[in-house]
């Protein structure tokens, strides 16, 4: 632990146990001491320049950076004189994120293993309009709205993680850039089209990439295969409308995408231990359901462009 730093308890809402920032910070004088909490916090530098003291060590503070900060490390800012910061930061405890599933936590344990400093690079327009869609919805925001943005965070800290990686693998090369753009592309159209049959040729027309190629660059870069990914973000989707909506559960299935009612109870039940009956009573009485087992790659379903 760096001298002379304090413990700055971190106040944790909701059942999930995370705290969200979204305001912007005013000018003000640097810290006095480094401080440290027992959570996890990832901060994304939207405005503002400086320089982050992080467990003794420095980096200078530009937009469009993302810090994360393990559990315990001692960090304190020096932002630059009369100039306003507009910070994003996360605040949360890895197994918060259980109630997603064994991926998700896995995701958190992952990038709360080490101090990050990593520029966002080409998905800037992405982060950007994932937090301008956070402050819109955090006016009506409630626990599972939480899980869910911080599921967002996670996908998008450890795409920039891995991205980043890449570009120090081999400096001299522009493909990571272009890659990410590519991974970018194709997460924002699987969001955008959940309700609809998505195939392998579908994503990669998104991307203007050939269907194998876009397969193995998105396992590459994000470490999770293409359409084990689409059947996370689909149940997610549909867990958040169980717990947020009175929607029927068919239409719930249809609104993400199933093809069938059983199979969507299929899903879900593999995903939670839960049937969609379930977890709806679980959140009505406070409890959340057990986190799921991690899934197999659906591979059959890559290889020929078949979708899910």
């Amino acid at each position: 632990m760096e001298p002379g730093a304090i413990y700055q308890p971190c106040i944790l809402s909701g059942v999930g146990r995370f705290r969200l920032d979204l305001t912007p910070l005013l000018p003000r004088r640097a810290m006095a001491r480094p401080h440290w909490h027992d959570v996890l916090e990832i901060n994304y530098v939207r405005r503002g320049r400086g320089r982050y003291w992080i467990d003794g060590r420095a980096y200078d503070i530009e937009p469009h950076l993302v810090f994360v900060i393990p559990p315990g490390v001692p960090h304190r800012t020096v932002p630059d004189a009369g100039e306003p910061h507009w910070n994003v930061t996360l605040r949360f405890r890895p197994d918060a994120v259980a109630p997603l599933g064994a991926d998700a936590l896995a995701r958190a344990r992952a990038i709360a293993r080490d101090v990050r400093r990593m520029p966002v690079g080409p998905f800037a327009d992405l982060w950007e309009a994932l937090f301008a869609g956070l402050e819109g919805e955090a006016r009506h925001a409630g626990d599972e709205w939480a899980l869910a943005a911080c599921a967002k965070l996670l996908d998008a800290c450890l795409l920039v993680a891995r991205c980043s990686a890449a570009a120090a693998a081999a400096p001299e090369a522009v493909c990571p850039v272009r890659q990410a753009e590519h991974v970018r592309r194709m997460m924002e159209f699987i969001d955008a089209h959940l309700d609809e049959p998505m195939t392998l040729r579908r994503i990669a027309q998104s991307a203007a990439l050939h269907p194998n190629y876009a397969s193995a660059l998105f396992h590459s870069l994000t470490g999770t295969p293409l359409f084990t990914h689409v059947m996370a973000r689909r149940v997610e989707r549909a867990r958040a409308l169980l717990l947020s909506t009175s929607m029927p559960v068919a239409a719930v299935a249809r609104r993400c995408g199933f093809r069938s009612t059983p199979s969507f109870y299929r899903s879900i039940r593999e995903a939670y231990g839960a049937t969609p009956g379930m977890l709806r009573q679980g959140a009505a009485g406070g409890r959340l359901a057990r986190p799921p087992a991690s899934r197999s790659d659906p591979a059959s379903a890559e290889a020929g462009g078949g979708g899910a």
